[in-house]
């Protein structure tokens, strides 16, 4: 099987091709880098951008490759595997939180090196941040939500944007637990603040507002009122400090 059709049954029309993952066989990576150089030579695929190819849907197709699709690949996901997530005011603007329209693109990711760089994927910026812990799978969706609470004003939501606080905690799967553990990440003030705020939302959706006697500690476990009240005590000197 030729170079070109492995590729193209790989990956497919419209679809990121890095040239530095692939691997074909026993053959060095010259011998691919040319090979790529002889694809597209052909016509039969497209230089994105430096190390970045893509076979098109048709020959006369100008639409290009999606540079959402670069994105994603490269700082956020592929397939099951999650390396980073949207946040700052992107986030805030894709919930509804913000009614700005972002210039950059403000995203968290594993594959970047330094704390914040601007970086030029076609027509769109994107603002890459190093991530504070190793992001993954698993606690992607604890980290992002942490990630919101330290841009929003809580005590300055208006009713709209608390529906919208409310439905995304509600429809999470986050746990109690995962704000604590990744919660030591950020500033104690952070921490707590998401850790109140996600109280606040599933005492109010399942306590009965009726029973006077309901309280924090009939809510959760033992174990995990114990965790909860341990995070009540994190000092206030702390509280603007950001783990780096």
């Amino acid at each position: 099987m030729k170079l070109s059709e492995f590729l193209f049954k790989s990956y497919g029309c419209n679809e990121p091709i890095y040239v530095d993952e692939v691997e074909y066989d026993t053959y060095s990576r010259s011998w691919i880098f040319n090979e790529f150089k002889k694809i597209v030579d052909s016509g039969d695929m497209k230089r994105f951008d430096k190390g970045i190819y893509y076979f098109p849907s048709s020959p006369d197709d100008d639409a290009g490759l999606d540079p959402q699709k670069i994105i994603q690949k490269r700082f956020i996901a592929s397939g099951v595997d999650v390396y980073g997530y949207i946040s700052g005011k992107s986030l805030l603007s894709d919930m509804g939180l913000s009614k700005e329209n972002p210039a950059m693109l403000e995203l968290v990711t594993n594959n970047e090196s330094s704390n914040m760089r601007v970086i030029t994927i076609g027509p769109v910026q994107v603002k890459a941040r190093r991530s504070r812990t190793t992001v993954t799978r698993w606690n992607s969706k604890t980290l992002q939500y942490l990630d919101l609470i330290k841009e929003l004003n809580l005590d300055q939501l208006d009713e709209a944007r608390k529906r919208i606080m409310e439905k995304y905690i509600m429809d999470s799967t986050f746990t109690r637990e995962a704000i604590l553990e990744y919660g030591r990440f950020f500033s104690a003030k952070v921490a707590r603040q998401a850790l109140d705020y996600f109280d606040a939302v599933l005492l109010d959706k399942y306590s009965p507002k009726h029973a006077e006697s309901f309280s924090v500690a009939d809510y959760f476990s033992e174990s995990d009122y114990s965790a909860y009240s341990k995070s009540k005590s994190i000092p206030d000197e702390n509280a603007d400090r950001e783990a780096v």
